[in-house]
């Protein structure tokens, strides 16, 4: 005999499957809104990474920039006013703002964007402009120093790239060249001050700065380059026997001029020609001892111990004067400031009747006075005293030896070093420790820090080695 299912028994069954079924549902739309929540945070993920990487990207192109260019190494490009990719600027000097959208064609790149597939802006310092009258530029000029942004509490930042990210409220006219509609609070002033904030209802830019470290310690290894292959040739240059050969004298800490005998210094500078006086009448005044044949940026010769060529005319023809010496070609510089300009054979004038050495540095390498920072030295068997390379000790670091010569990009003045409690002054400076870091660079033998060594916030030497074997 069957049981007898009762309705209650019944009714109970009937609860259990609709329970049964709500459960379901409860889970699956748990589930659902479990894998939206991870979706949306991949996809949250993904365009930080993406904007991260641009960011990067930006950075990198702008430094690359700065240390290949052919004028001004360390300058960096006007931004893109109009949004189409390209520099607005004349000469280097931008023609509206110094911020705007970073010029992604000019540095031809790729058209690269934010996770919101916004384009990238760009801001930085008048000073690092790729125009001479913005002053020279190399890693002690003050100049360049005169109108650094910030970001912040950090200071010293030649330039920013920016992520404008999806449109805030208020926002709702993009496309747009208008700075505000892009970026938020102190980023859209157009003033030398910008902030960076956690993301917000109204606030979403993401910043990365680069700051003059950054730009100028990747710089000033090609200047030691630049500098190694300018004492190479002078090597070179000094005699055609190769038994004969020589590496200049260096100049006195603080000056340009060589001093007999000098094995560590700063480059030296055959003879500086200062200007006095205002276009057109103005002089040149080459204040050296010795005989001197040089040539100049702007093929001016001038051979004399001591005397003035003034100019006439315009673009100006360079004249001398009261029987002194000759000159010939275009005057040095047109404008109308009162500058110096160097004119460098580095020793031509330490050795009697070896006239002018070639090649001569490029212009920028003058213009911009890197011979100021720029330390080297010598060993005692390949100066004008003891030629050739052949006898004599050489010089080493911790890792090389056998070396002709080093050379040192001194870098940034720091505010303390290795050896030195007090911040570093740089050029003009006698005192060694105001330019090189460490005790093997300061302690006067012949055995110095190892090139390639890491830079540090006390340490920032770039060191490039001579080895006699290269000569």
């Amino acid at each position: 005999m069957r049981p007898v299912r009762t309705r209650h028994q019944a009714s109970i069954r009937q609860r259990g499957a609709v329970l049964l079924v709500m459960l379901v549902i409860v889970v699956m739309g748990a589930t659902t809104v479990l894998v939206g929540s991870l979706s949306t945070t991949r996809m949250q993920t993904a365009r930080q990474g993406t904007t991260a990487a641009a960011l990067a990207q930006a950075k990198e192109a702008l430094i690359g920039r700065a240390v290949s260019d052919d004028n001004r190494p360390g300058s960096l490009p006007c931004p893109d006013t109009d949004n189409d990719g390209i520099v607005n600027g004349v000469a280097g000097n931008c023609t509206s703002s110094y911020i705007g959208r970073f010029p992604w064609k000019t540095l031809e790149l790729p058209d690269i964007g934010d996770g919101n597939g916004e384009r990238l802006w760009y801001a930085f310092s008048p000073s690092f402009r790729d125009n001479p009258a913005a002053g020279p530029l190399n890693s002690v000029s003050p100049n360049p120093w005169a109108d650094p942004l910030t970001l912040g509490d950090k200071t010293n930042i030649v330039a920013i790239i920016f992520a404008p990210d999806a449109p805030l409220s208020g926002q709702n006219g993009r496309p747009s060249n208008n700075i505000a509609e892009y970026l938020e609070g102190a980023n859209a002033d157009s003033d030398t001050v910008y902030a960076s904030y956690p993301v917000s209802e109204t606030f979403n830019d993401q910043v990365l700065a680069i700051t003059r470290t950054d730009l100028m310690a990747t710089v000033e290894k090609r200047m030691a380059a630049e500098a190694r292959k300018l004492l190479t040739n002078f090597y070179t240059n000094s005699s055609a026997a190769a038994g004969s050969r020589y590496f200049p004298y260096a100049a006195t800490l603080g000056a340009n001029s060589p001093t007999s005998g000098l094995r560590r210094g700063l480059l030296p500078v055959s003879c500086r020609f200062q200007r006095s006086g205002l276009t057109p009448n103005f002089a040149y005044i080459c204040n050296s001892s010795g005989t001197v044949d040089l040539v100049n940026r702007s093929n001016f010769k001038f051979t004399a111990a001591t005397g003035t060529c003034s100019s006439s005319g315009f673009p100006g023809r360079c004249q001398c004067g009261m029987g002194i010496g000759t000159c010939t070609g275009e005057r040095i510089n047109t404008g109308t400031a009162a500058e110096v300009r160097s004119s460098i054979s580095l020793d031509a004038m330490q050795i009697a009747g070896n006239g002018a050495l070639t090649p001569t540095p490029t212009d920028w390498f003058l213009d911009n006075q890197w011979e100021r920072v720029i330390f080297f030295a010598a060993a005692a068997g390949c100066t004008a005293a003891m030629p050739g390379c052949s006898s004599g000790a050489m010089l080493s670091t911790s890792h090389l030896s056998d070396l002709a010569a080093v050379v040192i990009s001194t870098g940034i003045p720091l505010v303390a070093t290795e050896v030195k409690a007090t911040p570093q002054s740089g050029y003009p400076s006698a005192e060694a420790d105001d330019y090189l870091d460490s005790e093997e660079n300061t302690n006067d033998d012949d055995v110095f820090s190892m090139a390639g060594k890491a830079q540090t916030p006390v340490y920032n030497d770039t060191v490039v080695a001579i080895p006699r074997g290269s000569l």
